[in-house]
C-alpha cells in the first residue's frame, strides 16, 4: 500500500497502491450494492493517477456496471481475440451476447461439422484468451 484517500482533485481513491513492478494500482471499496459514484471513481482515478489496474471491491455489482466496466475493455479484447466482436448488450435484459458468428456453415450442413467444430474450439480458446485479463479485473 502506498497511499490511503489519496486525493485526486476533490476526490480521494480509497487505496492506492503498486503492483509487483511498481505500476499504480487503485483499489475503491465499496459494501454494497455498486452504483454510478463509484463506477465513476472507478474510471476517473486510473486516468488521473496513470493506473493501468483498478480494483472495484463491492458485494452486489449490478449488472449494468459490470457491462460498462467490460466494454470499456473493448478494444484490448477484440485487439487480442484477432477481429471485431458483436457486442449485443440491451438494457433490462439478464443475458448478454458478445458474438463471433462461424462463416463456415451451421446445423444443416452435417458434412461441414467436423471443420465447425474444430473453427468453434479455435474461437472459443482465442476468446478466454482475450477475456482473461478483463474478467479477472471484474471478479
Amino acid at each position: 500500500m502506498v497511499e490511503r484517500e489519496k486525493s485526486v482533485g476533490p476526490f480521494s481513491v480509497d487505496i492506492l497502491a503498486k503492483d509487483s513492478a511498481g505500476r499504480p494500482v487503485i483499489i475503491e471499496n465499496q459494501l454494497e450494492r455498486t452504483d454510478h459514484d463509484h463506477l465513476g471513481k472507478v474510471l476517473t482515478y486510473p486516468a488521473n493517477l496513470d493506473a493501468k489496474v483498478a480494483i472495484w471491491i463491492s458485494s452486489d455489482p449490478r449488472p449494468e456496471h459490470v457491462t460498462a466496466i467490460l466494454l470499456s475493455h473493448k478494444n484490448e479484447i477484440e485487439k487480442i481475440f484477432g477481429a471485431p466482436l458483436s457486442w449485443e448488450f440491451k438494457e433490462g435484459r439478464k443475458q448478454q451476447y458478445i458474438r463471433y458468428p462461424c462463416s463456415i456453415g451451421g446445423l444443416e450442413e452435417e458434412n461441414k461439422w467436423q471443420a465447425i467444430q474444430v473453427d468453434m474450439v479455435e474461437r472459443l480458446m482465442r476468446m478466454e484468451s482475450a477475456f482473461k485479463s478483463s474478467m479477472k479485473q471484474i471478479d
